[in-house]
């Protein structure tokens, strides 16, 4: 997730604006962790099938940016 420290050089919407991204950040990455497969991810990572493993990470990836930009649109 984002960093939720406001920076020196932030204004005070700018600051806002760091504190909601980074609430919306972890937000967005529960909400993908609950659907991740985390059985299949365990079964590549076992078998040492990393690209696969990689893909299943790069979807739930995909996901969480995906429900950030919805949320932070909302």
């Amino acid at each position: 997730g984002h960093d939720m420290q406001v920076r020196p050089y932030d204004n005070e919407e700018q600051g806002i604006d760091r504190v909601i991204r980074s609430v919306l950040s972890w937000e967005a990455c529960a909400q993908a962790a609950q659907e991740l497969n985390k059985e299949q991810l365990i079964k590549y990572l076992t078998a040492r099938e990393t690209a696969k493993a990689e893909d299943i990470m790069r979807d739930a990836l995909v996901k969480a940016q995906n429900y950030f930009d919805r949320m932070y649109k909302e």
